[in-house]
């Protein structure tokens, strides 16, 4: 069994952190790359667009639809409008004073 001096083993477990920090950092950019690239694909072939769209908002007249990873999400948004111009028109009443 051979014995560290106290330097060199905490040069050790300091270099073993950078090793395991990187090799994290490496899986992540990895991943990322593997999903940019399934998506580039999947959209090219579904859509015939080229581009990532791993994230998409799109408005229309009284909806809002966000893809996630081609998911689709609606959200309708007349009674936010509704909501939204109620308390503009409170506001402007209470700051002219009417």
């Amino acid at each position: 069994m051979m014995f560290l001096s106290r330097l060199e083993r905490f040069r050790e477990i300091r270099r073993f952190r950078r090793i395991c920090f990187s090799s994290f950092l490496l899986a992540l950019i990895l991943l990322a790359a593997g999903i940019c690239v399934a998506d580039y694909s999947v959209t090219d072939l579904m859509q015939d667009k080229k581009g990532i769209n791993i994230v998409s908002v799109e408005r229309r007249e009284e909806s809002l639809e966000i893809n996630v990873l081609n998911c689709r999400i609606n959200l309708n948004t007349k009674y936010i409008n509704r909501d939204f111009e109620k308390i503009k028109s409170a506001v402007g009443k209470f700051i002219t004073g009417r």
